[in-house]
């Protein structure tokens, strides 16, 4: 699993080395306890922004491994890209893919990809707010070895603002649906606070909560939590 993130990485990171990026990061995060409870929790990702004529390209991507007294207690990667071309000043067309990949969650993989539109309420150097809504075709392959593919619906809320020069605020929600089974969703927040240390040097604290509501088989919690402190190199 860790050789499969790194070839996304590089293979994600390849046309913002060769050609350039508009802001491009990479994050690295561990811990480790020791005594009663053993722990070590390792996590690292990438953003890359990049501008081809009219269509803004995003890729961004996260892993996150831990083992609790030795034993392995998560392996998860998770990926998501789109294209976004602008409609008029507050309105863009997107297609975006994703692929996640969570054995604890019951999924050996999750891939999804379709169009969708994206609407910008303000959008100013201080902050912004993106609302977008998706329809996409969605295949999962289950830790136990089935498989289904249906349609799925998805709504999500992005909001960045910069608190102060060095320091900025990014929270994001999605929630997926699928459109085969209305009990089947997903809801997946995100908060990040980068402070600056130097020019490309940042110290970021973020908060995930990941919930699904259909356990598969052999899945026993619906909710996952993670906190990190780690450091963000920005180029």
């Amino acid at each position: 699993m860790k050789s499969r993130f790194l070839l996304i990485v590089i293979f994600s990171l390849f046309p913002a080395l060769c050609y350039g990026g508009n802001d491009n990061s990479v994050s690295l995060s561990y811990s480790e306890t020791s005594g009663n409870t053993n722990t070590k929790a390792f996590s690292a990702g990438y953003q890359i922004t990049k501008d081809i004529g009219k269509w803004n390209l995003y890729s961004e991507g996260n892993y996150l491994y831990k083992e609790d007294n030795g034993k392995e207690s998560a392996n998860r990667v998770s990926m998501e890209n789109r294209g976004e071309r602008s409609i008029s000043e507050k309105l863009s067309f997107f297609v975006k893919n994703f692929i996640f990949s969570d054995r604890f969650s019951g999924y050996d993989f999750r891939v999804g990809i379709g169009p969708g539109i994206a609407w910008y309420p303000f959008k100013t150097e201080k902050q912004q707010l993106r609302i977008g809504t998706t329809v996409s075709y969605v295949y999962n392959n289950y830790a136990d070895g089935t498989t289904d593919s249906y349609g799925q619906s998805e709504i999500s809320v992005d909001y960045t603002r910069q608190l102060k020069e060095n320091v900025q605020l990014e929270q994001g929600i999605d929630y997926q649906i699928s459109l085969k089974n209305g009990n089947d969703y997903f809801i997946h927040s995100k908060t990040n606070l980068k402070v600056g240390l130097t020019e490309n040097l940042s110290l970021e604290i973020s908060y995930t909560v990941d919930y699904q509501n259909l356990l598969p088989e052999g899945t026993e919690y619906h909710t996952d939590k993670t906190f990190f402190t780690g450091v963000v190199y920005s180029f």
